[in-house]
C-alpha cells in the first residue's frame, strides 16, 4: 500500500487547488460574499483545466488516482458550490431546494458515469460539470446589471442538471 507522497503528482496539487477554491466559494456564499464566491467558481475552472493539461504533458503515472480526486474535486467545485451559491442567494423554498438537490445529484451521476464509462477522445457524454463554474457566475454577474428575478435561476439549475444527465455528445474544448 502506497502513501500519499507516492501517489500525489503535480496535477493532483492543482486539482486540490480547484477543490480549495470550490470550498472557499461555499464559505463565501454562506457569508454573503456572493461576488467573491462567483469569482472563486471561475478560479476553480481555471485550476480544473490546468490540472488536465499538466497531467497530459507529464504523462502521469497514477491515472486512476488522479481521475478519482479530479471527480471528487469537480463534485465539490461544480456541483455543491453552485448549489450552495443558489441557496445562499435565496433559493430556499421547497421546490428550489428540490431542484438544487437534483442538480447536485445530476453532477454526481455525471461524474460517476464518466469514471465508469470513460469518454471518447473528442466528446463528453452529457454536459461537463465544470461548465457550471462558468454558467452560474456568469448569470450572477449579468443579474447585477439587468432586471432579474432570483427565481430565474431555478430553471437554469434544472436545465443544467438535465444536460449533465443527458446522452448528448459535447465537443471537448
Amino acid at each position: 500500500m502506497r502513501n500519499f507522497r507516492q501517489l500525489l503528482e503535480l496535477p493532483d496539487y492543482i486539482t486540490l487547488l480547484s477543490a480549495a477554491s470550490g470550498m472557499f466559494s461555499i464559505i463565501c456564499s454562506m457569508a454573503g460574499n456572493y461576488t467573491v464566491a462567483a469569482w472563486l467558481m471561475i478560479v476553480s475552472v481555471v485550476f480544473d483545466r490546468a490540472d488536465g493539461h499538466i497531467a497530459r504533458l507529464i504523462d502521469r503515472r497514477e491515472k486512476d488516482f488522479g481521475r478519482e480526486i479530479d471527480s471528487l474535486s469537480d463534485c465539490l467545485a461544480f456541483g455543491v458550490a453552485p448549489a450552495v451559491f443558489g441557496y445562499a442567494l435565496g433559493l430556499k423554498d421547497g421546490f428550489s431546494i428540490l431542484v438544487l438537490i437534483f442538480f447536485v445529484s445530476a453532477a454526481i451521476l455525471r461524474l460517476a458515469r464518466n469514471n465508469v464509462q470513460g469518454t471518447d477522445k473528442d466528446h463528453y457524454q452529457g454536459m461537463n460539470v465544470a461548465y457550471n463554474g462558468i454558467i452560474f457566475p456568469s448569470i450572477y454577474f449579468i443579474r447585477l446589471n439587468l432586471p432579474f428575478h432570483l427565481g430565474q435561476f431555478v430553471p437554469v439549475y434544472l436545465l443544467t442538471g438535465l444536460l449533465m444527465l443527458s446522452s448528448i455528445k459535447w465537443k471537448k474544448i
